[in-house]
Parts: structure tokens; sequence; C-alpha cells
């Protein structure tokens, strides 16, 4: 069978609708009137609670996350900080007050974030 046979065939294919007597035909030249069409269906027990299981579950992956990529920031600051100093330290001709002001600012922001991620993760996690 060639390509253009399939082609043939797939285009040739029709669908059929069935509208349920009392309702009227969907008409899709206009917006559909979906509150009319879609049904709430209240969920069973057993899936509610594994969505909020789920859900916890996520959550405490994305505290961890974050907690985890503050405190990779923080040791970076740190390590750069290291650095400066070290530059500072042997090199006469930096300017040691300019090195000084930005570490101590970026320590500073680093270390403010972390507590409070770790805070805010450590204090939410439920005792197991």
């Amino acid at each position: 069978m060639s390509n253009q046979d399939s082609n043939n065939e797939v285009s040739n294919e029709q669908t059929l609708v069935i509208i349920e007597p009392g309702t009227s035909p969907v008409n899709l030249d206009k917006p559909l009137d979906i509150p009319n069409m879609v049904v709430d269906v209240p969920l069973k027990k057993q899936t509610a609670d594994e969505v909020a299981q789920w859900c916890a579950k996520e959550n405490e992956k994305t505290r961890s996350n974050i907690t985890t990529i503050l405190l990779v920031v923080f040791g970076l600051t740190m390590a750069g900080t290291f650095v400066l100093t070290g530059i500072a330290a042997f090199n006469k001709d930096v300017d040691k007050s300019i090195i000084q002001s930005q570490t101590a600012l970026a320590i500073n922001a680093t270390t403010a974030l972390l507590c409070s991620a770790m805070g805010y993760y450590f204090g939410t996690q439920k005792n197991k």
C-alpha cells in the first residue's frame, strides 16, 4: 500500500456523532458553553488521600531542593570570600575596602536567605 493510499483511507473516515434526545447539538461556530457540559464528580476518599500524599511529597521535595540550592550558594559565597581575602592578603595593590564591603554584603544576604529557608523547612517538617 502506498503512502497516498493510506492518506486517502484516513481522509475517508467519518465521525459519527450521537445526540441524545432532548439535547441540542453542539455548535462549534461559537464559543462553547462549558458550564453546562462539565459535571463535577466528587473524588473517592482513596483518591483524595492519594492526591494529598502526593502533594505532601512534592512539597517536601521542593522545600528540600530550595534549601539545598541555597546551601550550595552559601558555600560558593564562602569560597569566593576566602579567595578574595587571600588575594587581598598577598596583593598590596588591591583595594581592601571594596573587597571587605562586598564580601560582607554577600555573606549577610546568603546567610539570611539560608537561615530563613532552613527555618521554614525544619519548622514545617512533620515528626515521623
